[in-house]
């Protein structure tokens, strides 16, 4: 699994298919469709035990773009429909602020966990069927 993640991390088609090329260099713009699909990749690792020590740097990255209101806000651009939105509606930024928040907060909290834990799409499958519910 150390090999995959510094394929993953280091070469440039390791995650080409994901966020268009490697995950170490991540977007200099916070608020992009960039982000986004950076995200979808390091939510996909965070689950991994090695996830910890290995994406540190995206966790620092993750808390350097924290608003100074403790929130994290990806922009109207952020809607993919599939990670966002998560509300019925971005008409209101707070409720834009709420989504990235949680979805940010969760792949932080997995990657300062370390990994190990329940897979990451198992714990999307259970929110969405709690806010069905």
């Amino acid at each position: 699994m150390d090999r995959l993640l510094e394929h993953l991390l280091d070469e440039p088609g390791g995650s080409y298919y994901i966020c268009g090329g490697p995950l170490r260099r991540l977007p200099r713009v916070f608020p992009s469709r960039e982000t986004v699909r950076s995200l979808d990749a390091l939510e996909a690792l965070s689950g991994y035990r090695l996830a910890g020590g290995k994406l540190g740097f995206a966790a620092e990255w993750l808390r350097a773009n924290r608003g100074e209101d403790g929130l994290w806000d990806l922009g109207a651009a952020a809607q993919d429909r599939i990670h966002l939105p998560r509300s019925d509606s971005w008409r209101r930024a707070a409720d834009r602020k709420a989504d990235c928040t949680e979805w940010i907060g969760g792949i932080l909290a997995a990657l300062e966990g370390g990994g190990g834990g329940e897979p990451p799409l198992k714990n999307k499958a259970r929110k969405m069927q709690q806010r069905v519910l």
